[in-house]
């Protein structure tokens, strides 16, 4: 996986990327950028297509640090989503997840799941150390009954302080209400 960032000025786009490498191998996914710009979370999930392609895309979830300044990432992190799945995405369903969104302080990271193709999981992680051990260890499922039924596709969105989530084929929208809050007090 290659991050390409591109430089924009008043004098338009810089047509020469800075290259950095990450440690998630992705074909589709989702990419968000922290609000003060210094971290950026990619979130993907094995499909039959692109499984199919190339069998060494297994998805998964992805922090790294960004330098505005330079354009340049560094220290990746990939984290696990949930129990024994296929090689790197330590995925329940060996399928990894869909969507991920920053608390507004960038402490919090939130992710989802794939579970089945109406069952997703939403996970917790706090990420103020930026150390992979005690990231990994900080993750906690934020649904009381463990899984969000009825969802055929998950997109999380950070708006207002609280974080949306927009499900396919669900007539309702969840709120994460307190995204910066530990786990038990984020108001899910």
């Amino acid at each position: 996986f290659e991050y390409q960032a591109y430089r924009i000025t008043g004098a338009g786009v810089e047509t020469t990327p800075v290259l950095s490498r990450g440690k998630l191998n992705l074909l589709e996914g989702t990419m968000v950028v922290s609000s003060d710009r210094r971290m950026i979370a990619t979130c993907g999930r094995v499909t039959r297509s692109n499984s199919l392609i190339n069998p060494r895309d297994w998805g998964g979830l992805e922090v790294v640090r960004f330098d505005p300044a330079t354009g340049k990432v560094s220290d990746p992190i990939l984290l696990p989503l949930g129990g024994a799945g296929i090689a790197g995405t330590g995925s329940i369903s060996g399928r990894g997840g869909e969507s991920v969104a920053f608390s507004p302080d960038g402490t919090k990271l939130y992710a989802d799941e794939w579970v089945s193709d109406t069952v997703r999981n939403l996970f917790q992680f706090d990420i103020g150390s930026h150390d992979s051990a005690t990231i990994a260890a900080s993750k906690n499922s934020i649904i009381p009954a463990g899984l969000v039924p009825g969802y055929a596709s998950v997109r999380l969105r950070l708006f207002n302080d609280s974080i949306y989530v927009v499900g396919k084929n669900k007539k309702t929208v969840g709120i994460i209400a307190q995204p910066n809050a530990s786990w038990t007090s984020c108001g899910f």
